[in-house]
């Protein structure tokens, strides 16, 4: 049995593709994704299963739908909030989207148009969270109609369309 008997399948395939894509170094990769390049090596080459978190990330990264820089800016934010929790202080996606926030009040930048991630952390409580579009397209966006279901994340319209009832079947 080869030792590298995954190589050619489809993960790996798409692995190497998206890298090819982004043009970046092994290195920078593997400081990226804070993991050692000997992964990478083991991703590219399908010895190891490519963790879901990354291809996520690199999907978008490929599509263009984030910024290495975006990256870059939310891995120091999360890098922040875990020492928070390390300290004893609990940590929520409202704290996270709150320090981004934060980061990005740089009054001297030129105004820029909002990332996915942003839209996401500008949703507003009870708020419908169907997307309407293609997440790598400027005009994506979030329905944000009002929630009126207790523990939804739909408005009606769009609960109807996600969750259909149960079809029992009769016995002949």
């Amino acid at each position: 049995m080869p030792l590298h008997r995954e190589a050619n399948g489809p993960a790996a395939i798409e692995f190497r593709a998206m890298l090819g894509a982004l043009g970046l170094a092994q290195q920078r990769v593997a400081e990226i994704f804070d993991v050692r390049p000997r992964n990478l090596r083991r991703w590219r080459r399908g010895d190891r299963p490519i963790p879901h978190g990354v291809r996520i990330l690199l999907r978008l990264l490929a599509i263009r739908a984030v910024t290495v820089a975006q990256v870059e800016e939310a891995a120091e934010a999360v890098i922040s909030l875990d020492a928070a929790a390390a300290s004893g202080n609990p940590f929520t996606v409202d704290k996270v989207c709150a320090l981004k926030a934060a980061i990005s009040l740089d009054t001297t930048a030129a105004p820029r148009k909002l990332s996915t991630a942003d839209k996401v952390c500008a949703l507003a409580p009870r708020t419908c969270r169907w997307p309407i579009g293609d997440p790598a397209r400027v005009d994506f966006r979030f329905c944000g109609a009002s929630i009126l279901v207790e523990n939804s994340s739909y408005c009606d319209r769009h609960r109807a369309t996600a969750y259909h009832p149960r079809i029992t079947k009769v016995a002949a």
